[in-house]
């Protein structure tokens, strides 16, 4: 280890430091906004001392180096934050350290948001959505590069999760339905004030989509220009085709040839129609209905299992309510189910939901916490064998049993047999005994299957 350089040495270094960077950086627009006076490079650690090796001093350097790096890459991409960023900066000692950094992320992830933007069509949706996601990911190596105390002390883990999720609203949900910005600030202002992974944020989600989800129905938002009828100026519900090559609503353009009398004129080229007769815009009719359902129900999907279900400790209550969603019976009050569904998850969807819920109740270190759950899962899917002993759930529930006895399966065909004995004698028993038996006999079967053609295959 070098001896400590003595303090005119070291002052001298942090000077030559200083002028480097500066002579490295002047001549940018992005350092002119970062040169207050006073502002010096936090050399000493976080106790208090300097560094004492020339290794500690080039890592010191190091770090400086990669967070000025940093901060020059946000302003070019997020200008708006240089008068914030410079007041940070020049505020407190003039040493930039941890709580500088994370003071600068705060700055620029409220730079970013809808709110700080003057959005009047949603033709900004565009560059907005291209500005965060150029900016989102250094942001991230700027908090890569931060002490997580300083970033947990002034919350910026839920203030960067809030930004990416507003930037998938926009790209997913706001931009393909042509949502005026007012949406994304109501989306905005329901979520703000609570943890995004949390039963409460779910719930309210769900609660704005199913008023859009009838709002886009009804054609009163979400329906870009080319989904409405020239002609009634509604969304249009059957797409046609007409004589002039362009597409109307069925009734509006069968109510236009019944008032039309002997020569009627297209009402777009006023030219006259050869004939009356309709063919149906199948690609539209197909546009529609994505409009209507998938771009919903595509992001709630993401969000279950992107932010609710990635969770640390997923909250009980928002287990119930994924039990709920999955048999049938997810409702929220003062919603009508036929505004709920569009936005719900689909099968193929809830056969992933049900596999990820069956692993946190199979838990060994939950068992405690959701005991209850296990009952309430158990009492829904014997209500829904007492139904209909193939309903899609149960298949669902005997799939995922069957990925998990796959592995331990016997290749024995007399045991197979014998376990199909098993499961009819387990038909009146409990339901989760019986589909769990059911999961293991068809296990037990692919694996006599996969064994009887690597035989014949061996034969050949």
């Amino acid at each position: 280890a070098a001896p400590a350089a003595p303090a005119a040495d070291a002052a001298a270094d942090d000077g030559e430091a200083k002028g480097a960077a500066q002579e490295a950086k002047g001549g940018s627009a992005e350092a002119a906004a970062l040169s207050p006076d006073g502002v010096e490079l936090a050399f000493d650690s976080a106790d208090g001392a300097r560094p004492r090796t020339l290794a500690a001093w080039q890592h010191r350097l190091w770090r400086a180096e990669q967070h000025l790096g940093l901060y020059f890459r946000l302003l070019s991409h997020v200008p708006e934050a240089a008068e914030a960023v410079r007041g940070i900066l020049e505020s407190g000692s003039g040493a930039i350290d941890d709580d500088v950094h994370a003071r600068v992320v705060e700055a620029f992830i409220e730079a970013l948001m809808p709110h700080r933007r003057d959005w009047e069509t949603s033709a900004a949706y565009v560059p907005w959505a291209q500005t965060c996601s150029a900016a989102v990911p250094v942001l991230l190596g700027l908090m890569d590069v931060t002490d997580p105390r300083r970033l947990a002390a002034r919350g910026i883990a839920r203030q960067m999760a809030l930004l990416r999720f507003v930037l998938d609203l926009v790209k997913q949900v706001a931009h393909p339905l042509q949502l005026h910005s007012g949406f994304v600030a109501v989306v905005i202002g329901a979520l703000a004030p609570l943890d995004l992974a949390s039963r409460a944020a779910f719930s309210e989600l769900l609660r704005v989509f199913a008023r859009l989800s009838k709002e886009v129905m009804d054609g009163v938002r979400g329906t870009a220009v080319d989904l409405l009828c020239p002609i009634s100026l509604e969304r249009m519900r059957d797409p046609v085709i007409a004589a002039d090559g362009k597409t109307y609503d069925r009734a509006s353009i069968q109510a236009w040839f019944d008032r039309g009398g002997a020569v009627v004129r297209s009402p777009l080229t006023n030219e006259p129609f050869p004939h009356h007769r309709l063919v149906e815009d199948v690609a539209l009719r197909e546009r529609l209905r994505s409009t209507e359902e998938l771009d919903l129900r595509d992001f709630v999907e993401n969000y279950i299992f992107e932010t609710l279900l990635n969770a640390c400790d997923v909250e009980v209550a928002l287990l119930s309510d994924l039990v709920d969603l999955l048999v049938g019976r997810y409702e929220i009050p003062g919603v009508e189910p036929k505004h709920l569904a569009p936005i719900l998850p689909s099968d193929a969807c809830k056969l992933a939901l049900m596999r990820a819920v069956l692993g946190i109740l199979d838990d060994e270190a939950a068992r405690e916490p959701t005991g209850a759950l296990r009952r309430k899962l158990t009492a829904e899917l014997d209500a829904l064998r007492a139904d209909c002993a193939d309903h899609a759930v149960l298949v669902m529930y005997v799939k995922v049993r069957e990925e998990g006895a796959a592995a331990a399966a016997d290749t024995d065909a007399a045991a197979a047999a014998e376990l199909a004995e098993v499961i009819f004698q387990r038909e009146g028993a409990g339901v989760i005994e019986w589909l769990e038996a059911v999961a293991g006999g068809r296990a037990q079967l692919r694996a006599c299957a996969a064994a009887l053609g690597a035989a014949l295959e061996a034969v050949e």
